[in-house]
């Protein structure tokens, strides 16, 4: 049983002597007045540290969780299962919007120079983009205050990022 003062001990905590006071009164084990068992002081620190990193994972988490109820109380999130169908909508459309392309394109092209048909190709699909930019994508009625699943015009979705409150039925 190896005793030191409390400016060893300090030394060996990484802490200050007057640290080592107000651990102290926390519980830290003394042999006597300014005197403690290393071994002992050691083992009841690590305890101390782990006791409160776990109580700042605690506020940690408790903050995370009031912050996602705060997000949810302001209409900022939806149900993980109205955005999947929303994802899912929208990759459908996609798809059926550029599976028609060659069928569009087809008989435009034909006789046309390289330049004319790059032309065209560019012109059909930025044509598409336009009207995907456009597209309701078939996402109605999955978030509550929307227009029906208003088209955005173009800009990000404001229901998935910022916008309204998410339907409690779903």
């Amino acid at each position: 049983m190896a005793t030191v003062n409390g400016g060893r001990l300090s030394e060996a905590l990484n802490v200050t002597v007057r640290r080592v006071q107000q651990l102290v009164k926390e519980g830290l084990p003394q042999v006597d007045r300014n005197r403690y068992d290393l071994g002992q002081c050691y083992f009841w620190y690590v305890r101390y540290l782990q006791k409160a990193l776990q109580r700042r994972e605690n506020v940690d988490a408790q903050a995370s969780m009031e912050e996602l109820s705060l997000y949810e109380k302001r209409g900022k999130m939806i149900p993980i299962e109205a955005y999947e169908k929303l994802l899912i909508g929208w990759v459908i459309t996609i798809r059926q919007r550029l599976l028609a392309l060659p069928s569009r394109l087809a008989s435009m092209l034909v006789g046309l120079d390289r330049r004319a048909i790059h032309d065209a190709i560019d012109r059909e699909v930025r044509e598409v983009l336009l009207i995907l930019s456009r597209e309701d994508f078939g996402d109605n009625n999955l978030t509550s205050g929307t227009a029906g699943g208003a088209p955005t015009n173009g800009r990000k979705d404001p229901r998935v990022l910022s916008g309204s409150a998410a339907s409690k039925d779903q």
